[in-house]
């Protein structure tokens, strides 16, 4: 009799522990699952954000590239675009009358004009402000300093944003094919300068 009220015993006891590891079992299985689903939701977001930025990137390039034509003006207020000169390579000076550095980048420039003029399209664009320096007072000026380059004019700023330019003088030197090779912000020394022109002139 006692023998088997223990077997009994014995029976309910594993009974329990059978219930009680399912029940462990369960619990845990019902917070694992959400928590790998939740990790895989997490990686599947994260992915869809880096596509999200790569293509934001594209766009903002191709939102720069866009922005690099700009119109400025001659002597004539004849509106003048960039893409005139597609498929030529260009020289740009962005410069202002009243400032040494520029005035002197100018004059350099300006003793390579006649020798580069056939294989270069070089744009002097003065930032002219309409108040201390007008259209008027610039032409004035390059005819006292006998610059040969023909100055254009960037009346509503559109080049200086379009290249983000924030100093002057600065040189952006553009290939045949559009593509910018070497910027300089400041003046350079006649040598380099010289050299970038080479560059320039044989690449057509």
């Amino acid at each position: 009799m006692k023998n088997a009220k223990n077997i009994i015993l014995l029976i309910i006891a594993t009974a329990m522990v059978i219930v009680a590891t399912y029940f462990v079992y369960s619990v845990y299985k019902e917070i694992d699952v959400p928590s790998e689903r939740n990790s895989l939701s997490e990686m599947s977001n994260q992915n869809r954000i880096d596509s999200q930025v790569e293509l934001r990137g594209e766009m903002e390039k191709d939102k720069r590239s866009e922005n690099n034509e700009f119109t400025i003006y001659n002597e004539n207020k004849n509106e003048i675009n960039l893409s005139d000169y597609e498929g030529k390579p260009i020289y740009m000076l962005f410069w202002k009358m009243n400032k040494e550095e520029s005035v002197e980048m100018l004059e350099m420039l300006n003793e390579y004009y006649e020798r580069y003029k056939n294989s270069i399209a070089f744009l002097a664009i003065s930032v002219t402000d309409g108040m201390l320096e007008t259209v008027s007072s610039v032409e004035d000026f390059v005819k006292q300093k006998d610059i040969l380059i023909p100055i254009h004019y960037d009346l509503n700023s559109d080049a200086i944003l379009s290249y983000n330019v924030n100093e002057l003088p600065t040189s952006i030197s553009i290939d045949k094919d559009g593509n910018i090779f070497k910027t300089n912000v400041g003046t350079t020394g006649r040598d380099a300068l010289e050299a970038t022109l080479d560059i320039l002139a044989n690449n057509i």
